[in-house]
């Protein structure tokens, strides 16, 4: 199977000195621009407009960079999307179970959860209600305040670690990259407030746990939802 590439054109952006151009006031002086995609010899060079010269330069390393950001966001993306299906399956098992063929799971499942009416912000927190009934976090007695801590305190530290992997994959679907100099890949994105993400590994770390993490739960509550058939 082929491999396709539809993006024609990428952004970058150069920290300069700001004195060499007259600012004399300024901290901080950024170049943005977007260019046609780097061929594998290309570079682009920063020039001194009145002495040429070079102020800074991007090299294919940057090309190379940006093409794994590109695919790991294919990754992040396609991966949410399997998440965001079991948090379906989790919803529609527990209220019409997991025996097939079943007319009123598949309506419920097409018609609501599959639907734009139902977004994944909107599911979280009936699947945390399930959950609850399902005892996941555990089943402290009413007279035990530790346990009962403890078990809120699961519940909690799940919906945050859920909500942070859908941000992720908003942020990289509608999110703008750019590569910019000399710190390396950026993704900008609103999510309640303007954030900023330095793409490098220790991200890519972060990030990698916390799905690893996520999916590992999940299967726990799939494993933990059949039991209670």
């Amino acid at each position: 199977m082929r491999a396709i590439d539809l993006l024609t054109h990428e952004t970058y952006s150069i920290k300069l000195d700001p004195k060499l151009f007259g600012y004399t006031d300024a901290d901080e002086l950024t170049v943005t621009f977007t260019v046609k995609k780097l061929s594998e010899m290309a570079k682009i060079e920063v020039k001194h407009p009145v002495t040429g010269e070079v102020l800074s330069e991007l090299d294919t390393k940057v090309k190379e960079d940006l093409a794994q950001v590109r695919s790991n966001a294919g990754n992040i993306i396609s991966t949410t999307i399997v998440i965001e299906q079991k948090i379906s399956d989790i919803i529609s098992s527990y209220l019409f179970g997991t025996l097939r063929p079943n007319p009123r799971r598949d309506f419920f499942e097409n018609e609501i959860l599959c639907s734009s009416r139902f977004s994944s912000a909107a599911k979280i927190p009936v699947l945390l209600k399930i959950l609850d009934e399902l005892k996941f976090f555990g089943d402290p007695p009413a007279n035990n305040d530790k346990r009962k801590k403890d078990a809120k305190k699961k519940a909690k530290d799940f919906e945050d670690l859920l909500r942070k992997v859908l941000e992720y994959r908003n942020a990289f679907a509608h999110g703008e990259l750019k590569y910019e100099s000399p710190t390396g890949c950026i993704l900008s994105y609103h999510s309640r407030d303007h954030k900023k993400c330095v793409l490098d590994d220790k991200f890519w770390d972060k990030l990698e746990n916390r799905y690893n993490h996520l999916l590992e739960i999940f299967n726990k509550i799939l494993e933990a939802s059949r039991k209670s058939e």
